[in-house]
């Protein structure tokens, strides 16, 4: 487990101080597992990061310098599982696993883009589930 806070703050030519670009307050990650038996074990790891700075858009899509950083992006977070299997043979051992990366498919925005075409602000995010299924290795016993 781990839990972090921090500010950051940049004080420009202008002697303005505004917050940083990378000025997310708290992150956060949890992770364990429970090994059933020497073949099988489980895991996850579920991650929280607090919204990011950025400067908004105006209506015609410029940004203004006044408002630099003066917006905040929407919470981000996942929770991923793994499932590892092991297999042994006389001289190796062969890893196998299934991983799912965003189990519940959050909608994570991890910014906004101007699109000159639509006139409008973009979210750019991911949110699909993913599925990871491959040996991982092989290990000489």
């Amino acid at each position: 487990m781990s839990l972090t806070y921090s500010e950051i703050e940049n004080t420009a030519f202008d002697g303005v101080t505004r917050q940083g670009k990378f000025n997310q307050k708290w992150l956060f990650n949890l992770s364990g597992g429970y090994q059933f038996n020497e073949s099988w074990e489980a895991s996850f790891k579920f991650r929280y990061a607090s919204g990011a700075p950025y400067t908004p858009f105006e209506s015609d899509g410029s940004q203004l310098v006044s408002r630099y950083n003066t917006a905040i992006l929407p919470d981000v977070h996942s929770l991923d599982l793994r499932v590892d299997k092991k297999w042994f043979f006389e001289t190796v051992t062969l890893i196998t696993y299934i991983d799912v990366q965003n189990v519940y498919n959050r909608k994570n925005v991890f910014a906004y883009r101007w699109d000159r075409r639509e006139k409008k602000k973009w979210r750019r995010q991911y949110w699909n589930i993913t599925f990871d299924w491959r040996k991982s290795g092989v290990l000489e016993k």
